[in-house]
């Protein structure tokens, strides 16, 4: 969520090290909580430390402006944001600032801590899955004006050109007739890196609108790996897994080294990128793809039933050493990580779409049992079933 420039102010400066110290013994720590941009797996990620801290997390605002009124009686603010929040209370609250930023910005700009997002070591990552895929030409597509310049576009870009292959980019319209104007105008076949899941989410539906097949004419991958965004598209979405979950968690994680004493009030880390979440918007038949063909259309429509590699082998018409050699080449995946990930996401959409009992949605995705279910979802997500829901990752869409 994006809600606008906020009001600017001068002179923005850290509290003063007297005003961080630890409250008293005698009640719970307050922590208030800000999004400017609201995803739900870093909302987890904070609730999850807040739970080890036995912390009080105060009910979350959802705009910068006027978000002061509520954070008076707080020890301590974690604030989400794209970029440095140019709001002067930040300045003036008696407590630390722990800011979750998509780039750093220059701590005596900020007045806060910062745990910040390694976009550019996502734009090499993106790079590496694109090409791979061997299409004749890649690029990065941005809303926002200058995109190519962030860290993101400018690490995707380098490391194209280090490949040989002088790569596009350009902003896209918000209209959407505009939009699709300039997706018909795209040099095709061709790969793109979108700034966010939400754009790629969008550029699938047009270019199907267009009659485009997607990844076929146009692979699609997106970032941040927002379940709650590519959730909505027709196409499951690739994308770059930033390890959102994590960064909630090391947020909290500075703000009790802070309140401690244990790190200074201008503390900063970086979280990097766990990897590409692979789905069917990349999943460009490549070397050897025609000889395994009914194998992946098997994976696709019957991920949820009992499936082995040498049931698979036989469907292909190939033996099961062959298919474990191919068929990480034609979806970047072993055969077994493909079958898991399509069971988690579907467990991923029922959570979100449905009230459905654990056991129920277990045996309609492939898994055993709840617990299986519950131990696969909490390795690939960071959290259980029961807490995603929680979270609100499953129910605000």
């Amino acid at each position: 969520m994006d809600f606008g420039p906020v009001p600017s102010s001068q002179g923005q400066h850290a509290p003063d090290a007297e005003a961080l110290r630890f409250p008293a013994a005698s009640r719970r720590v307050k922590i208030g909580l800000v999004f400017d941009r609201y995803y739900p797996e870093l909302h987890a990620g904070v609730v999850r430390a807040a739970r080890e801290f036995d912390w009080e997390l105060g009910q979350p605002l959802f705009s910068l402006r006027g978000a002061e009124g509520g954070l008076g009686d707080c020890d301590g603010v974690l604030l989400v944001t794209a970029s440095a929040p140019d709001v002067g209370w930040l300045a003036t609250l008696p407590c630390p600032v722990v800011g979750i930023l998509d780039e750093a910005v220059e701590a005596e700009a900020s007045g806060m801590a910062q745990v910040t997002l390694d976009f550019a070591e996502a734009g090499r990552m993106a790079a590496r899955h694109l090409l791979a895929l061997e299409l004749p030409h890649l690029g990065f597509i941005s809303r926002n004006e200058g995109g190519a310049e962030g860290l993101l576009g400018k690490s995707f870009m380098a490391a194209c050109r280090s490949e040989g292959l002088r790569g596009f980019s350009c902003q896209v319209a918000p209209a959407r007739e505009r939009l699709k104007r300039q997706i018909a105008a795209l040099p095709l076949p061709c790969g793109v890196l979108t700034d966010d899941d939400a754009l790629a989410v969008e550029l699938i539906d047009c270019a199907r609108d267009l009659g485009f097949c997607v990844p076929e004419d146009l692979a699609v991958l997106g970032v941040k790996d927002v379940a709650l965004v590519h959730g909505r598209s027709q196409v499951p979405v690739s994308s770059v897994h930033m390890n959102l979950e994590a960064a909630g968690h090391a947020a909290a994680e500075t703000m009790h080294g802070i309140l401690c004493g244990d790190l200074p009030a201008d503390h900063r880390c970086v979280i990097a990128p766990k990897g590409i979440a692979a789905r069917e918007s990349t999943a460009v038949p490549t070397r050897g793809a025609p000889r395994i063909s009914k194998a992946l259309q098997k994976v696709r429509q019957d991920f949820s039933q009992p499936l082995t590699i040498s049931l698979l082998a036989k469907e292909a018409g190939t033996s099961v050493r062959t298919l474990q050699r191919l068929y990480p080449l034609a979806t970047g995946l072993s055969v077994s990580d493909d079958i898991m990930a399509r069971r988690l996401e579907a467990a991923a959409g029922l959570l979100r779409r449905s009230r459905h009992k654990l056991q129920t949605i277990a045996a309609e995705t492939g898994f055993r049992n709840a617990k299986n279910l519950c131990r696969r979802f909490k390795e690939a997500y960071g959290m259980t079933p029961g807490e995603w829901r929680e979270s609100g990752s499953a129910s605000a869409a």
